[in-house]
């Protein structure tokens, strides 16, 4: 998978094993892709035969990386509710 934003986070959402190749030229896929490394995830830089021997790696051990992302929904209505009613007072 690429390491833009949204792929990674649902799977790391999920709970699913992940590995990321971040596009080359791509600035914010290398910063997503170092963060993504830190958290533990598998992140190949180039398709070389360091990066076959790291990618059998991860199908071997499929490590999951699980992130907890709270729902704060309401918490964010709330307070959006609440600046409304003052910015119209």
């Amino acid at each position: 998978m690429g390491a833009g934003f949204e792929g990674p986070s649902e799977a790391l959402f999920l709970g699913k094993s992940l590995v990321v190749f971040p596009m080359k030229g791509q600035y914010e896929q290398q910063c997503n892709a170092a963060a993504l490394s830190q958290l533990g995830v598998t992140s190949l830089k180039a398709w070389d035969p360091s990066a076959y021997k790291a990618l059998d790696r991860w199908i071997d051990e499929l490590p999951v990386v699980r992130i907890n992302y709270p729902d704060e929904t309401a918490q964010i209505i709330e307070e959006i509710e609440s600046i409304s009613k003052k910015v119209r007072a």
